[in-house]
């Protein structure tokens, strides 16, 4: 049996499972994360979740996914970002976040959650695994070098509450 090539995009995506939720502690390396949202998604795969890229380490952000169309934007700062002593720390408690701290990273994360019938769990693993930065493992930690990574998303801002839009559809004249 001929195995089958697999591109980078999401067109090879086979229907395997309805529901698949990427994880990783890793950042995003901004550009390759950029280009792969940027790229043809398939109409019948949603996603939701939260990110954090290399450039930007105290944001977390917030992706959808509906029909092809991807939008993104600043949620919040991770826990991880602020300072112990001005940590709410009743919130810190909480089952939630402390069950998910890592000794390095601390509340960051990687968590989309993909729906579809064409949602592929090894395809989006490998897909987004090759999104995250490189030469790193999950316990060294912060590498100042990614800070100079190329970074092109837009100006990030706690007060902006809309959603960067990425979709292919033609733009109705306004």
């Amino acid at each position: 049996m001929q195995s089958k090539q697999i591109r980078h995009g999401f067109d090879d995506m086979a229907a395997v499972n309805p529901t698949f939720t990427y994880l990783a502690r890793r950042p995003f390396d901004p550009l390759r994360f950029y280009c792969l949202l940027h790229s043809p998604w398939p109409k019948e795969v949603d996603a939701s979740g939260c990110f954090w890229i290399a450039t930007r380490p105290n944001w977390m952000a917030e992706i959808s996914c509906v029909g092809g169309n991807i939008r993104y934007r600043a949620g919040c700062l991770w826990w991880a970002s602020v300072p112990q002593p001005d940590r709410f720390l009743p919130a810190m408690s909480s089952t939630t976040v402390m069950r998910d701290w890592h000794p390095t990273f601390g509340d960051r994360c990687q968590r989309i959650s993909f729906t579809g019938s064409g949602v592929s769990p090894n395809d989006i693993q490998r897909i987004f695994a090759g999104c995250l930065v490189e030469g790193a493992d999950d316990t060294l930690g912060w590498d100042p070098q990614w800070s100079s990574l190329p970074d092109p998303f837009p100006q990030w801002e706690q007060s902006h509450p809309g959603w960067e839009r990425h979709d292919r559809s033609p733009q109705k004249p306004s």
